[in-house]
């Protein structure tokens, strides 16, 4: 959904070139069907509703699905995608090709092992239990491949990524001093945080690609940027110095394909950065980008 619109864009949208008028007169009509659905399945897929998608969702389909979507709100609140995921695990069950009393059963132990674990869960429960529950959350739970302690810092109860204790200060780069105003800070090549990975751009350029939140401010729209620094602040907290992606100069007559789609959210900008370094927090950053 995402890299076949892109691609198609890149290959059939507007300055690109084709063997005659009629083929690309063609190509644009095939790419601009191809987008109506692709927009739809997004507006379909927002986290939230709102009369000008619901209008636009009209256009792309149906005047009648505006008010199944005015009604139903965002499709996450009904669809059916939990329940399909569920049916695939049951499939992959082992059961010997045995058929009958299997759905009981299933029933039955999934029935014993809810309440055995809301048992578990009881003040009231017996310290032997609790113990051997322990015991086998000790041998069975999964644990993380890599201590994050040494390698990553991460705090996901507070959403607050912490300097590891073991952290050296190094000395600070001449343009990371115009943002610290102080000499020497602990310095990061890679940080984990939500199951994400985001390294410096000298580390692993791919990774320190990130869309974020300009001061947080989640009612502007997100940024393009890549991470050059990670440090820690004098509180303790690891955070970005980044600069932001150039935006496209209408002076030399760039043309923006993706303008022409306005419900699909992909937007072109300048590889070249700016030069100057802003702070960014790990929980203003919305995911990577390409």
């Amino acid at each position: 959904m995402v890299y076949l619109p892109i691609a198609l864009v890149n290959l059939w949208g507007a300055s690109t070139l084709h063997s005659s008028p009629e083929l690309a007169a063609r190509l644009q009509t095939v790419l601009d069907h191809t987008m109506e659905l692709v927009s739809a399945v997004h507006i379909a897929c927002a986290q939230t509703m709102t009369a000008r998608r619901a209008q636009s969702y009209c256009s792309y389909i149906l005047s009648i699905y505006t008010t199944t979507f005015s009604y139903l709100a965002p499709a996450h609140s009904w669809w059916c995608f939990p329940f399909e995921r569920l049916i695939g695990i049951l499939q992959r069950l082992p059961i010997n090709h045995k058929f009958g009393e299997f759905e009981n059963t299933m029933l039955c132990s999934y029935i014993k092992t809810t309440m055995f674990c809301r048992w578990l869960a009881r003040l009231d429960c017996p310290p032997a239990v609790q113990e051997c529950r322990d015991i086998f959350d000790g041998v069975y739970a999964p644990k993380s491949s890599q201590n994050s302690s040494q390698e990553f810092a991460e705090d996901p109860m507070n959403d607050t990524i912490r300097v590891p204790d073991c952290a050296m200060t190094s000395a600070v780069p001449d343009d990371l001093y115009t943002l610290l105003r102080r000499r020497t800070a602990i310095l990061r090549a890679t940080l984990k945080f939500d199951s994400v990975i985001y390294s410096r751009a000298s580390t692993h350029l791919g990774n320190s690609q990130i869309l974020y939140y300009p001061r947080g401010d989640r009612t502007l729209t997100p940024v393009p940027a890549s991470i050059k620094y990670i440090y820690g602040t004098l509180t303790g907290e690891l955070v970005f110095a980044a600069q932001r992606h150039l935006l496209l100069d209408p002076h030399y007559n760039t043309i923006n394909p993706f303008s022409f789609y306005p419900d699909f959210p992909a937007k072109m900008y300048l590889t070249g950065l700016e030069s100057r370094l802003e702070n960014v927090k790990v929980t203003w950053v919305v995911s990577h980008f390409a």
